[in-house]
């Protein structure tokens, strides 16, 4: 009785042990969403304040759609500030996520003009003041569009720079239409540019661990489709690449991007260098120009063209904007698993209208697509947990002669018709998924802020409570207990393969929540599969 009774209160000990511990990390989790929510007002004000500061400092032409607010400068007609309007800034903070930023804090701004031997865009010496109808434009949801034109003219020579954009659309279409009355020919060209600061973006969310994603910038070309052009590659030597036909160049973070496309018909110059700035704060130009002068004779007009795009990194919108411009969704290595990886989540979640349950029918989908080969695996473990006993007997009898112990063990497997390798098999699996489904995440704007149910508010972030981490921690502790540990490990090998569930679940507390999820629901499936197994290979026997 005092043997049960001790027993009995030492359990209890245990249990207290982890509702205490597991209570100080809601505790902590809740304060966390405190000081996140402060942070998040904190932040709201200072975006409005830098906003209204913007405004105050130029001139500005306002534009509105349902999917993007901008503004424009007169003074060159470049836009300045870009938001998102259907992309909150975090799930603490609802105001539409900033892109584009002109303040003493932020830089980060389109610009497009007309250079060459008579051009008006001369660097920031000289541009074109622009006049405009009006100081704010609001799309006209019956028509689906609307079309802003700037319009400037000197020494018998006329502009009229016209933004155009469409509803539903994050494409801007750029066109600066030019008449020549000045009495002799004319030279220009096109460019169009991308400047910004060296900061990290503002996305609100996505604090964990590699969730930062790439910020930098990327262009296309024949020899290498999708090409980074990081800070500090284009640092010491800019990117100069002359006669390209079509192309694009852009400005990348984790879910969004800035694109200059122009007519891929054309010849194009693209450069991508440092403008200057302090160390910590610097500024990058990415951008294009037409490879040759264009000629406007006297009483004839040219129009050129280009596409803009600011917005979300939308696998399909970008394939059909340009050729390899869909890259920028960067699904790492293991894009040939990835970009089918997503299509089947996206299929999934058309079906459940929730990115949670997606993930976990896309698990059980992988679970059902390698059974067979699971199964096999899972049997040689079953089959290998038998055979531990004649295993732990052979090292008794040889303890200290490890070759015969190898010899006598081989001999035993082969006997028994056993891979002592069978059972990785169902860990080698789930790996290469895992990988492609973790840049799955942190590419898809999709899954930015998906809710799947109760805590778990954004699947792209970690698990705020860090229950997701500690479920699957358990769950690998069950595992362990349910497959026996490989033959002939010495000591330290054994504590260090007890060692990995709370080294995963370490590493796991900063992974996205979807990510974590896909592991724990792919836990609780193979320790199914393999209790099942267990208990039919313990009735058959070897």
């Amino acid at each position: 009785m005092r043997l049960i009774h001790s027993s009995a209160l030492r359990y209890a000990l245990y249990a207290l042990l982890a509702l205490t511990t597991y209570s100080l990390i809601l505790a902590w989790g809740a304060r966390s969403e405190q000081i996140e929510k402060a942070q998040a007002t904190v932040q709201q004000q200072a975006m409005t304040e830098m906003l209204q500061m913007s405004a105050s400092q130029a001139d500005v032409v306002r534009i509105q759609t349902d999917v993007l607010q901008l503004a424009v400068q007169r003074t060159g007609g470049d836009i300045i500030e870009a938001s998102l309007m259907q992309y909150p800034v975090s799930t603490h903070n609802h105001n539409p996520l900033p892109l584009l930023l002109n303040t003493p804090e932020r830089f980060y701004i389109a610009q497009s003009g007309l250079g060459g031997r008579d051009g008006f865009d001369v660097r920031t010496r000289s541009r074109p003041e622009y006049q405009v109808q009006q100081s704010e434009y609001v799309i006209d949801s019956d028509t689906g569009s609307i079309e802003i034109p700037m319009q400037f003219s000197k020494n018998g020579i006329s502009v009229t720079k016209t933004y155009t954009l469409n509803q539903g659309s994050y494409l801007i279409q750029v066109r600066h239409r030019v008449v020549n009355r000045s009495g002799a020919p004319i030279y220009l060209r096109q460019f169009g540019t991308l400047r910004r600061d060296s900061l990290a973006p503002l996305e609100g969310d996505s604090q964990g661990l590699g969730l930062a994603g790439y910020v930098g910038g990327a262009t296309t070309s024949p020899e290498e489709l999708y090409l980074k052009l990081d800070f500090d590659d284009i640092e010491q030597i800019p990117y100069v690449r002359e006669q390209a036909l079509g192309g694009w160049i852009a400005v990348l973070q984790r879910y969004f991007l800035s694109a200059w496309i122009p007519d891929p018909d054309g010849e194009y110059n693209y450069r991508a260098r440092r403008l200057g700035g302090e160390a910590e704060n610097a500024r990058y130009q990415y951008g294009f120009a037409s490879a040759e002068e264009v000629r406007i004779d006297e009483g004839e007009e040219h129009t050129f063209s280009a596409n803009l795009y600011l917005g979300p990194k939308i696998y399909g919108n970008l394939k059909q904007l340009a050729p390899n411009l869909e890259l920028a969704v960067d699904y790492g290595w293991l894009f040939f698993i990835g970009e089918p990886l997503f299509l089947l989540l996206q299929w999934l979640h058309d079906y459940t209208d929730n990115w949670g349950w997606a993930i976990v029918l896309l698990t059980l989908t992988v679970k059902v697509a390698f059974f067979w080969l699971s199964n096999a695996g899972y049997r040689s473990t079953s089959r290998m947990r038998l055979l531990s006993p004649m295993l732990t007997e052979l090292r008794e009898r040889f303890p200290d002669d490890r070759q015969k112990q190898m010899q006598e063990s081989m001999a035993l497997y082969r006997r028994h018709k056993i891979n002592p390798l069978g059972g990785c098999l169902p860990l080698l699996i789930p790996m290469p998924i895992f990988i492609a489904l973790y840049w799955v995440l942190i590419e898809s704007v999709e899954l930015r802020q998906a809710h799947f149910a109760l805590w778990i508010s954004d699947l792209s972030s970690p698990d705020p409570y860090y229950a997701l981490p500690l479920l699957m921690g358990a769950s690998m502790l069950v595992m362990q207990q349910l497959s026996p540990p490989p033959p002939n490990l010495d000591p330290m090998q054994a504590r260090m393969l007890k060692f990995m569930p709370v080294a995963f679940t370490l590493f796991f507390l900063w992974f996205p929540a979807g990510l974590v999820l896909y592991w724990l629901i792919n836990n609780m499936f193979s320790m199914t599969h393999q209790y099942i197994v267990n208990q039919n290979t313990q009735r058959k026997g070897l």
